[in-house]
Formats: C-alpha cells, structure tokens, sequence
C-alpha cells in the first residue's frame, strides 16, 4: 500500500519502504512484486488504490 509515511493502517503492519515522493515508493513497489505467496517481505499484490495513485505517477503495477 502506497501511503503517507505518518498514516497508520494496522491491517498492514509491515512497511518494506518509506521513500520521499510517491512516484519513488510505486517503483519500488513495482521492483517488490512477487507471485510467490511465501515471500513475506515482497508484494504479492496491491489494494485497487494503490494500483490507482501508482497509475496516475506513471508507474503501472500489475495486479
């Protein structure tokens, strides 16, 4: 989940980046995708409003 490094979302405890602008944190969130369930620290796949904000920056996550 892309989100402002101040927001708490304790459904999602984990934060595997914090980066300065949005555009930097959705391409390492693209570099972090996985299709492998089991690796805990990567991104086996995003919420509909990340995919969104990534979007508009110019980066395309696969879903």
């Amino acid at each position: 989940m892309v989100r402002v490094s101040t927001a708490r979302a304790p459904q999602y405890p984990d934060v595997f980046v914090t980066k300065t602008t949005l555009e930097e944190a959705c391409k390492e969130a693209k570099a972090l995708k996985t299709d492998d369930t089991s690796e805990t620290k990567k991104c086996y796949t995003y919420d509909t409003e990340t995919v969104k904000i990534c979007k508009a920056k110019g980066v395309v996550l696969k879903e």
